[in-house]
């Protein structure tokens, strides 16, 4: 009797171990198998791929992070998508603008707020006598050591440029070799959503 009763709790005890190695790898598994998901999905969002989803687990601390990890990436696919068309709206605008700046017949130039020219036109050039784009990236008050003949031209724009004036029209004569041209030079300026200068146009 002694005997059974050994051999009979051994097997208990036995069983009873086996039971607690099993159910510890089944919640080691199961907690870890979501914790492997977010590492995998981390990864496809460090390659790009916004669409990546993760089942929910659980409605425990576990899933709240899996469905706060969902909600994020869609955030970021939306704020891809959002800024790709932003983009695509912006270089359709741009072609737009070139396209109306290459038909003026009026030469149009465009300074930001360092004073450097941002755009010119094919006419600005042409009335000029430069090379197309020869302006282009160029500081408005170091114009004038490249372009000496332009000097009254440049001087004109930076002074009324720096002493802000809104809305300006100036006339004046360039001397060239095969004679005097003059020029009527209008200067206005562009606002942001903060109603500060953002753009000086000159035409």
């Amino acid at each position: 009797l002694k005997f059974s009763f050994i051999i009979i709790l051994t097997l208990v005890l036995l069983f009873s171990i086996f039971s607690a190695v099993w159910a510890a790898f089944y919640s080691a598994r199961t907690l870890s198998a979501p914790i492997k998901d977010l590492a995998k999905g981390t990864r496809n969002i460090a390659k790009g791929n916004y669409n990546t989803k993760l089942p929910i687990p659980s409605n425990d601390e576990l899933g709240f992070l899996v469905a706060s990890f969902n909600d994020m990436t869609d955030k970021i696919s939306q704020a891809r998508d959002n800024a790709k068309n932003s983009q695509k709206e912006a270089e359709s605008q741009q072609i737009y603008l070139e396209t109306i700046l290459s038909r003026l017949s009026s030469g149009v130039i465009v300074l930001n707020n360092d004073g450097e020219i941002e755009k010119s036109n094919i006419s600005a050039a042409q009335i000029l006598q430069v090379e197309a784009n020869a302006l282009d990236g160029k500081n408005i008050n170091k114009t004038i050591d490249i372009f000496p003949k332009l000097t009254n031209f440049f001087e004109c724009i930076s002074n009324n440029v720096s002493e802000k004036n809104n809305d300006w029209r100036e006339q004046i004569t360039l001397s060239e070799k095969t004679g005097n041209q003059i020029l009527m030079i209008n200067g206005s300026i562009l606002t942001d959503q903060n109603n500060s200068v953002s753009k000086h146009i000159i035409v």
